[in-house]
Order: structure tokens, then C-alpha cells, then sequence
């Protein structure tokens, strides 16, 4: 029986960028840096000789993000267009969608579009405006910023 979640986890190329891109730009909190490796982290991942460094980014909501950075051994990149079967993404419930897609935008953040809106209704059933839209972050991780408005 499944009980919480505990954490998602993305594997990145490049840690310090990943925190800018999730802790300064997004402004979730900014977490330590871990280093694991030995015969516990090389049976858990099932990858000898293993190294890596993780760190785990705060949501609201107690979720957490699961950072990881392979040192030994190295990764590669891979194809992460959201149409290929086993890539995922994180959505973002936000205020003031518009105003975080200028002000990203400004910071360089790659979007696959500006806002995109719609008429629709809540969770409880209450008509409000929908916006959703993907943004790219470091290794070309998915991102989706969500707003619902009161009609």
C-alpha cells in the first residue's frame, strides 16, 4: 500500500545550473548538495562504480524535486520531446501566469509558447479561466505553469 510520495527526480547534466534554473528563476527553495556512492548507492541503482551528487528542491505543498548529477559514470542526452513514451514533466500551479512568463522570458528561460487560455471550470466546478504553458528548462527538462482564474 502506497502511503505519500515521497519526491520526483530528474537526472541533469550539470547541478549549479539546474538549482539556478528550479531555485533562483522558478524561486523554490535552494537545498544542500549531497554526495553518495559505495556498495549501498551501486546495489539501489544497479550501476557499478556509481558517484553522484543529489540534491532535493522544495515545493510548496511538502513535494520535493529529486535533482541528480551522474559523476561516474556519465550520462548522455537523450530525445525529451513530451510526445516520446517515458518522458515526463513537472507542473506548476501559479499566480499571475502572465507576469512570470515576461519576467522568465527577460532571464532567457525557452518557452514552447506564450500563455495559452481558455474558458473552462475548477475543481469545484466553478467556471474560471484555464492558462497553461511548457517551458524548457536546463537539459531540456518539461515544465508546465498552470493558472486558474475566477471567471
Amino acid at each position: 500500500m502506497i502511503t505519500e510520495t515521497h519526491h520526483f527526480s530528474f537526472t541533469v547534466s550539470n547541478m549549479e545550473e539546474s538549482l539556478h534554473f528550479f531555485c533562483d528563476q522558478l524561486g523554490l527553495k535552494r537545498p544542500d548538495i549531497l554526495e553518495f556512492q559505495g556498495n549501498i548507492v551501486e546495489t539501489i541503482l544497479g550501476i557499478p562504480d556509481v558517484r553522484l551528487r543529489a540534491s532535493y528542491v522544495e515545493t510548496p505543498g511538502n513535494m520535493r524535486i529529486e535533482l541528480i548529477e551522474y559523476l561516474n559514470p556519465t550520462g548522455h542526452s537523450i530525445d525529451l520531446a513530451t510526445c516520446n513514451p517515458g518522458v515526463g514533466h513537472v507542473c506548476f500551479v501559479v499566480e499571475g501566469l502572465d507576469e512570470m512568463y515576461a519576467n522568465l522570458s527577460v532571464q532567457g528561460v525557452t518557452f514552447v509558447s506564450p500563455p495559452v487560455w481558455w474558458e473552462g471550470v475548477d475543481a469545484e466546478g466553478k467556471a474560471c479561466a484555464s492558462g497553461s504553458c511548457y517551458l524548457r528548462g536546463p537539459d531540456g527538462i518539461s515544465v508546465e505553469l498552470s493558472e486558474n482564474k475566477a471567471a
